[in-house]
C-alpha cells in the first residue's frame, strides 16, 4: 500500500510540474520571444549562428556607419544588422514595427551644432561648425537609424 501511495504521489507531483511548464503567461511568452531575438552586442559570427539556429536569415546592412549594398527584396523575419567594430550595434526584423522612427531631418534634432562630422541615420555628413547646412553622401535608405556625431571617433 505504501508503494502505491508513493508512486501515486510521484505521478501527481510530476504532472503538476509538467503542467506549470506548459502554461506560461503572455508576459512570460513575450519575454522569452524578446530574449530569443536579442542580437545586440554579439559578434557577427555569433549573431549569424544564432539566427541560423532560430531559422531566420541574417545580413549586415551597415558597417561602421557605412550602408552596405543589399537587395531590396522583402523577407518577413529577416534580421538586418547594423555592425560597429565587429559587433551588432542594433538591428531590425523585417515585418516588425520599429519603436523609434527616424527620417532625413532627424539629425537636426539629435546632432549638436558644434558637431562637424556626423551620421544622419543613412549618410555620412560634414558641415562647418555652427552651420545649419551639411554636405552628405547621397545614399537612399528605406529606414533611417539614430543619428550620431562622429567627431570623437
Amino acid at each position: 500500500m505504501k508503494t502505491i501511495f508513493a508512486t501515486l504521489t510521484l505521478v501527481i507531483a510530476s504532472f503538476m510540474v509538467t503542467s506549470c511548464a506548459l502554461f506560461e503567461t503572455e508576459e512570460q511568452a513575450e519575454l522569452k520571444r524578446l530574449s530569443a531575438l536579442d542580437y545586440v552586442g554579439l559578434t557577427l559570427a555569433e549573431a549569424e549562428n544564432k539566427s541560423t539556429g532560430e531559422g531566420a536569415s541574417f545580413r549586415v546592412v551597415n558597417k561602421n556607419g557605412i550602408p552596405q549594398a543589399v537587395t531590396m527584396d522583402y523577407r518577413p523575419g529577416r534580421i538586418n544588422a547594423y555592425e560597429r567594430d565587429g559587433k551588432v550595434e542594433s538591428y531590425n526584423i523585417e515585418g516588425e514595427t520599429q519603436l523609434t522612427k527616424y527620417n532625413s531631418k532627424s539629425w537636426e534634432t539629435f546632432i549638436d551644432k558644434n558637431c562637424q562630422s556626423f551620421f544622419d541615420g543613412c549618410n555620412n555628413c560634414n558641415r562647418q561648425e555652427g552651420s545649419d547646412m551639411a554636405a552628405c553622401t547621397r545614399k537612399g535608405c528605406l529606414e533611417y537609424k539614430k543619428p550620431e556625431c562622429l567627431d570623437e571617433k
